[in-house]
């Protein structure tokens, strides 16, 4: 939830603030590195890497330094990669994907409107055996799915493809990167029901997050 927090922090500033500040973006990542996280790590090499493939040199010197960026960025490409695979390999990456096995089958239980709010034992009596002292959740996309089936998923289904649908019309790239992101971190935590995540939700849903002030046009992002 700590790496949650500071990497909506950090995209937000990054990506939705007309004007970055620079001490506020070393302090988000700072407090991302400090949680010692592999998601974390990942969302602090991708925001990196996409500010400097992001910025628009105007000296030939500037143009260089991007061309050698980059280059950098596959490598960091390959250093996320790992980051995100070596953590499948442990006993905590192994316990998230029982997790999502045990979500889908709760979920297959009562597809359309679940098993019931937080009903946390729907998912626990399909999880693995092995992992009887680990019975905790980790991602929210499968508790949405047991507990309110389609029906309450179908809520964060359309607000991801409203907002998804706005960056793309109002041209607003910096919009995009950022849900896909927040849409990555959604899908390894489990903050379905916190109100950081419904109000992103709304944001979307409207197309707040992807208006911008000289959009001269007479579509609305209104609902």
């Amino acid at each position: 939830m700590c790496a949650f927090q500071f990497g909506v922090a950090l995209l937000i500033e990054v990506f939705l603030f007309k004007k970055p500040s620079n001490i506020l973006f070393v302090i988000y990542t700072l407090g991302l590195l400090t949680t010692v996280s592999t998601m974390g790590y990942v969302i602090v090499i991708g925001v990196v890497v996409m500010r400097f493939l992001m910025f628009k040199p105007k000296k030939q010197a500037g143009k260089i330094i991007k061309s050698l960026v980059v280059l950098l960025s596959v490598v960091f490409g390959f250093v996320a990669a790992y980051l995100v695979f070596s953590k499948l390999d442990s006993s905590s990456g192994n316990i998230r994907m029982d997790d999502f096995m045990a979500g889908y089958l709760a979920w297959q239980d009562n597809v359309l409107f679940g098993n019931g709010f937080n009903n946390i034992d729907a998912i626990i009596k399909h999880m693995s055996s092995w992992r009887i002292t680990e019975q905790g959740f980790s991602n929210s996309i499968f508790q949405i799915l047991s507990d309110g089936g389609l029906y309450l998923a179908s809520f964060y289904i359309v607000s991801f493809v409203r907002g998804l649908y706005f960056a793309r019309i109002y041209r607003n790239l910096k919009s995009f990167i950022f849900i896909i992101f927040f849409m990555f971190m959604f899908v390894i935590t489990i903050v379905s029901y916190t109100n950081i995540t419904f109000c992103i939700l709304i944001l979307m849903l409207k197309g707040n997050l992807s208006y911008k002030e000289n959009v001269k046009t007479a579509k609305t992002a209104s609902l």
